[in-house]
Parts: C-alpha cells; structure tokens; sequence
C-alpha cells in the first residue's frame, strides 16, 4: 500500500477498484481508504468516465467511501453535466454492448438489495465504460453513477440529483436495456420526483428496446425493472395528489383571510 499509494493517479485507481470488483475481489478496508483518500486532489480534474469508474467499483465492493470523497464527487461530477452540451451529436451508441454480470455488491442492508433480491449481476459489463477520454457525461455513466448511489445508500444534495435526472432522459436514447434498469433502480431508491413528461420518455426508452428484442437481458433486470418502474409511476401519482391539494388549501386560507377580514370590519363598525 505504502509504495502503490504516492504514485497512483485518479485514473489509475479508478482501474484498480474496478479490477478489483470485476474480479470479485475483496481487498481490505484499509486499503479502499488509502486509495480513495489519494484520489481526492485529483478528482476535480478528473474525466466523468473515471469518476463514475471509481464510484461504480466501490459500489460493487461495498465499500462505503468517507464524506469527503462523495463532497469531491459530487462538485466534480456537476461541473461535467453542466460542460456537457444538452443534445450530443453523435451520442455514443452502446445499445449493442453485452453485458454479463459478474461482480457484486457486499453492502448488507441496501437498499437496492432490499427490494430486489441481490445486486449480483445487476453490476453490467465487466469491461471499462465507454469515452474513457471525455469530458462529457454519458447515459450509461448517468446510470451506473445512480444505483452505485443507491447502493451506498448515499443521499445526493438535491440540486446535484436533479441536475442527474435531467441530464439522464437527455442521454435516455444512448441507453441500452440493461442502463435503463440500472438507471430505474437509482432514481426509484434515492427517490427524485420525475415529472410525466421524464417518465415517458423512460417509458419511450424501455419500449425502443422492447422492440429492438434487448428489453431484459436477465430475469433480474426483469424484476428489477418492475419493481422501480411501480415506484416511479407511484411517485408521479403521489406528486400530482400533492398538486391538486395545494390549490385547495391555498383557496381555504384565502376564504379563511377574507371572512376574518370581513369579521374584524363589522366589529370596528
């Protein structure tokens, strides 16, 4: 630890980790905290593919990173999404990337685990994120980044999630079947209100793979997929319920002004 330590740069402990969780690995704590705490410095300058990288890898390795790494991770990953363009020209296509799930996630009592059974093979490729060179968020980073979240049960700040889930249906069309479950997990467990016109285009997403015969690489993705897609649509229900109540108790408190008002002016009479 003490010789690989100095030398390592972000890059080369994003690969690390996530050779580490690829191979199913289980390196020390210790370790994990070494090398995380030496990426630090250099996270700001650092590509959105190594960072999520890093963040995706120790996910898998459930290793719960100290509060000062998700602050860098954060402030450095919002700087990316507001780079990057709001339409990509060529946006990567990855629809036909395979993906074998083969690492897992040791965090006991997640909360992605918890509604879905386990989080082994829902980790994607075992090969490294596509654009390892730009300074560009992607979907496919968007979505690992959301359920390696999820699964650290790390709340983000509230600006930052709803920077994510814009930026995400966005990049929604660059997303293969296997993103989208990934992406679904994230957004239903850390809970960001999607409006109706966001969910149909998630919708419209999952139905282009459908059709494209790559719905649901796995019987995991499958229930994965319906689990988040009822918390979504529940939430969108629950948030228009919410709407329709404002108006009425807004109105209530207006006549409740108004006959105050009227009542205190029959009284100085």
């Amino acid at each position: 630890m003490e010789c690989v330590q100095p030398a390592a740069g972000v890059t080369d402990i994003s690969r690390v980790v996530w050779a580490a969780a690829s191979l199913d690995a289980k390196p020390p704590a210790l370790l994990l905290h070494a090398l995380t705490a030496r990426a630090l410095p250099g996270m700001r300058s650092a590509t959105p593919h190594t960072l999520t990288t890093l963040l995706y890898g120790l996910a898998a390795l459930g290793y719960r990173p100290p509060p000062a790494f998700f602050t860098a991770f954060f402030r450095a990953t919002a700087a990316a999404m507001r780079r990057t363009p709001a339409k990509a020209k060529n946006p990567t296509d990855i629809n036909n990337t395979h993906d074998c799930g083969s690492s897992r996630s040791s965090q006991k009592g997640s909360r992605v685990a918890s509604k879905t059974g386990s989080n082994r093979g829902l980790l994607g490729s075992s090969q490294p994120l596509p654009v390892a060179g730009s300074s560009h968020v992607t979907g496919r980073g968007l979505a690992r980044t959301l359920w390696a979240l999820a699964t650290l049960q790390k709340d983000p700040p509230s600006t930052w999630l709803t920077l994510a889930t814009r930026r995400l249906v966005q990049e929604l069309p660059s997303c293969n079947a296997h993103d989208l479950t990934l992406a679904a997990l994230g957004c239903a467990v850390l809970g960001p209100s999607l409006g109706t016109r966001q969910v149909s285009a998630f919708g419209a997403a999952v139905e282009r793979q459908r059709r494209r015969r790559l719905a649901m690489q796995y019987e995991r993705d499958k229930v994965a997929m319906v689990w988040a897609w009822g918390r979504l649509r529940a939430r969108i229900q629950i948030d228009q319920e919410e709407k329709q109540r404002k108006p009425q108790v807004k109105g209530l408190q207006q006549r409740l002004r108004h006959a105050a008002s009227a009542a205190q002016r029959k009284a100085n009479k």
